[in-house]
């Protein structure tokens, strides 16, 4: 989304006082073992699944070419609180598990659901890193199908950070 403060602007004007509001925004930079693929990078830590961390890194660079602020999901807090429409706003993070390395038995369940949501997603990035990244249709198809090696067979744990924000619309003083 382009223009985040803008929709949200929408939304106090759709959302009745008292209505809660409940918004789900994910990091596009995955986590590697618990760290972010970007800081390991630049940390010059080897990374085990490149295929993975470049498909990401090549998505990031799309994203921002086109607008997007990649800074909102850390921001959405302060987001909320900037329209000055809500209340008890409670912002949480969840690190989202993909792929069947999960001990626990509910984490397992989970990571499989977001593995097979990733294997769908992979291929569907195909137009915007074709429109974006400049790169021949042979380059970004080996970059998701390296991306897609390391889903299959993933040599580090893999997971994505969630930012989960609700909050109650206030009520108009009068």
């Amino acid at each position: 989304m382009e223009n985040y403060p803008q929709f949200l602007e929408e939304v106090v004007h759709i959302l009745r006082p008292g209505g809660i509001l409940l918004i789900t925004e994910s990091e596009v930079d995955p986590l590697l073992n618990g760290h972010f693929s970007s800081e390991l990078s630049i940390s010059g830590v080897n990374i085990n699944v490149r295929g993975w961390h470049e498909l990401w890194k090549s998505y990031r660079k799309c994203l921002q070419a086109k607008g997007i602020d990649l800074t909102v999901p850390k921001r959405l807090r302060k987001l909320l609180n900037g329209t000055q429409a809500f209340k008890k706003i409670v912002a949480q993070l969840s690190d989202v598990p993909v792929g069947f390395w999960p001990e626990d038995e509910t984490q397992l369940s989970i990571g499989q659901l977001s593995w097979m949501e990733y294997d769908l997603l992979l291929p569907a990035m195909e137009p915007l890193l074709m429109e974006m990244s400049h790169k021949t249709q042979d380059e970004v198809k080996l970059i998701i199908q390296n991306a897609q090696h390391d889903l299959y067979y993933p040599q580090d744990k893999l997971s994505m950070r969630m930012h989960i924000v609700h909050a109650i619309k206030k009520h108009r003083e009068i």
